[in-house]
Order: structure tokens, then sequence, then C-alpha cells
């Protein structure tokens, strides 16, 4: 991702340009699921030095998850996405933590 595509996703959400090691400029929707490269699917995700919980590296092991239910016929592309993009914390719980 370029330094200016960074930046400004970065003052979309609020943060100063630059650098920010605590945070994950990360899909909405994860590419796996057909997510895209559009502004409207990034944002900065906190990693676990700022957040405990509900971070970054937790939600890269949902989309993992997501991805394998996915490509294994486990679960329909369309409903995968819909369920990511409304609330990723709730979908955890439901394909995660089952």
């Amino acid at each position: 991702m370029s330094h200016a595509r960074r930046d400004e996703i970065l003052t979309h959400y609020g943060l100063p340009p630059g650098e920010h090691p605590d945070y994950e400029i990360d899909h909405l929707v994860p590419l796996c699921l057909g997510g895209s490269d559009d502004p409207s699917n990034l944002w900065p995700q906190p990693r676990r030095s700022i957040e405990p919980k509900w971070n970054a590296e937790a939600k890269d092991r949902l989309e993992r998850r997501m991805c394998d239910l996915v490509c294994t016929g486990q679960l329909e592309i369309g409903a995968a996405q819909e369920v990511i993009a409304k609330d990723w914390i709730a979908a955890y719980h439901k394909y995660y933590e089952h």
C-alpha cells in the first residue's frame, strides 16, 4: 500500500498521516472473501498493543477461518461477506469461538 493511500485512510478516520505501528490498515471484507482495495473497505484497525481483545490479530484469525469455510463449501460467500461487514466481532463469536 502506498504511503498516500495509507494516509488517506488514516485521515478519513481522524488519525494523523504517517507511520502508526499500533494500527494495521485492514480490509473490512477480506480479499479472500471478495473484498476490494476500495477506500470504503479499508480502515485502521488497532493491533494488540493498544486493543487487548478485538484487535487486528483476532480479526486475522477470523478471516482465515471464514475463508476456509467458504473454500470448503461450508459457508456461502455472500453470507460471509454480509456477516463480517455488519459486525466482525459477532462473526468471530459465531464462526471462530463456536
